[in-house]
């Protein structure tokens, strides 16, 4: 089947067995299968608690926020960099990148199997956006930024300090990280932010 114009399996999407098979050695390493599977329960308890109505509310106001998001039904016309937003909205929550190769980078999320299964401590771990697959993403939105003149300003206002030039990636990586804290966090399955592991835990008791 065509999913956001790529071919596509029909069973191309998170379930329990999927989740199962991604348990490693390394994983039973840290925690036991029990406790893995019982972060996989405790999160899919969360996401049937969660109102649809104020996921829609916060999805739509940040987007009026962010108004160069545009909702994309192809991701083969995404062959640029910028932000993009993955939503699940069976699930209630929406993953929040940015990458050089928007296209390539959602192929990575759907295709790859997440390496770990859970994050700091079993009891408030969120499922990571590499456990959800193709047919788990209900909408697409992507921001395209390949050019900022305000890397050219910062670069040229820094010039002779010794401080190296910023590259594009970095400075959307800095604007990624405020987009997520300016998203009510019950709502996203980020769990990284500029590669360090913050707030971004899962609190089942709300």
């Amino acid at each position: 089947m065509i999913h956001f114009g790529i071919e596509v399996s029909s069973y191309d999407k998170l379930s329990k067995t999927k989740y199962i098979g991604y348990i490693k050695e390394s994983d039973l390493q840290k925690n036991s299968k029990a406790s893995i599977m019982k972060n996989y329960e405790d999160n899919m308890k969360y996401f049937e608690k969660l109102s649809n109505e104020e996921f829609n509310l916060t999805l739509n106001k940040f987007l009026k926020k962010y108004p160069d998001f545009q909702q994309i039904f192809n991701i083969n016309d995404c062959n640029f960099s910028g932000y993009y937003i993955i939503v699940l909205d069976k699930y209630k929550q929406v993953y929040i990148g940015v990458a050089k190769n928007i296209k390539k980078r959602i192929l990575e999320h759907w295709n790859k199997k997440p390496i770990n299964l859970i994050c700091r401590l079993p009891n408030d771990s969120k499922l990571c956006i590499d456990a959800f697959k193709a047919l788990d993403t209900t909408r697409l939105y992507v921001y395209k930024k390949e050019h900022d003149y305000d890397i050219e300003f910062l670069n040229k206002m820094s010039e002779g300090t010794g401080q190296k030039p910023i590259t594009l990636m970095e400075y959307l990586e800095i604007n990624e990280s405020e987009m997520i804290d300016k998203f009510n966090s019950k709502f996203t399955c980020n769990r990284y932010v500029r590669f360090a592991i913050k707030d971004y835990k899962r609190n089942f008791n709300n």
